[in-house]
């Protein structure tokens, strides 16, 4: 299954919100990720895993809604399939 639009918005508007609040202990990978969905670009399979585990982190946590916990459980499931 590959990343549609939808979700390609979803993960740059988890990436900008963290971005927003200072989240990130090193913003720098991640502006470079969101910088590559918004152009539409691919991510490397290394960026992938990064974003793969921040996902799942804070899917456990309590940072977010539990609506955005659910979706990013969801999405971190599409990365590893992801082209």
């Amino acid at each position: 299954m590959k990343l549609t639009k939808y979700d390609r918005c979803c993960l740059l508007d988890a990436i900008d919100v963290a971005l927003d609040n200072c989240l990130f202990d090193d913003e720098t990978p991640y502006m470079i990720m969101a910088d590559k969905l918004r152009e539409g670009y691919g991510l490397s399979t290394a960026e992938q895993a990064v974003l793969k585990k921040w996902l799942l982190q804070e899917a456990m946590g309590d940072r977010f809604s539990v609506a955005d916990r659910l979706r990013f459980k969801r999405l971190s499931g599409q990365l590893k399939s992801w082209d």
